[in-house]
């Protein structure tokens, strides 16, 4: 009797023993896998263009120059050429890039803009002409130079020469047009 009770009890040991190595085995698997998690960037390629330069974004927020040279040259066109028959479908293009943070505002200044009549009652057309961009994914902004003609009907009645930072920040993983300053050059 003593030998099984003997036996019996080596078995639960080596059970106990096989579950709490199992169970350590799996912690330390669970750290190990938490920390490759924070140490690997996975980047989301958008699109491979003519200059052969990538354009993504990563799982963290950040992007490549030239993402960040697209998307501020899509949102310069958007935003500086206008005419009272697109106005209304640059400005649906342009909110659908906005930043969750900055939207009611843009859309706010979006209607201010309708409602004034500036764009149909006075025939107001505007474009523009980039002479570079600087983009700066460390900082997410990208800088471009551009020429912006003013006209109402067919005469131009404004000409600015215009430094505009372009900035982007992550909105739950998308990158979103965040903000936009100007200063004459």
């Amino acid at each position: 009797m003593a030998v099984g009770i003997e036996r019996r009890t080596s078995q639960l040991v080596r059970q106990r023993n096989i579950a709490f190595v199992s169970c350590l085995l799996l912690i330390v698997a669970l750290v190990l896998n938490g920390a490759w998690a924070n140490v690997c960037t996975t980047k989301t390629i958008i699109a491979h263009n003519t200059s052969g330069l990538e354009s993504w974004v990563d799982n963290k927020g950040n992007a490549s120059a030239q993402y960040l040279h697209d998307r501020a040259l899509f949102i310069a066109d958007r935003y500086y050429d206008r005419n009272p028959q697109s106005f209304q479908a640059e400005d649906e293009l342009l909110l659908a890039e906005a930043h969750s943070d900055v939207y009611k505002d843009l859309e706010k200044q979006m209607h201010d803009q309708e409602t004034s009549g500036r764009w149909k009652e006075r025939d107001v057309s505007s474009t523009h002409q980039v002479e570079s961009i600087a983009p700066h994914p460390e900082d997410m902004t990208c800088i471009i130079i551009t020429s912006v003609a003013t006209w109402i009907g067919d005469k131009r009645v404004g000409f600015e020469h215009l430094k505009t930072t372009i900035a982007f920040k992550d909105d739950g993983g998308v990158i979103k047009w965040y903000g936009l300053l100007e200063e004459q050059v």
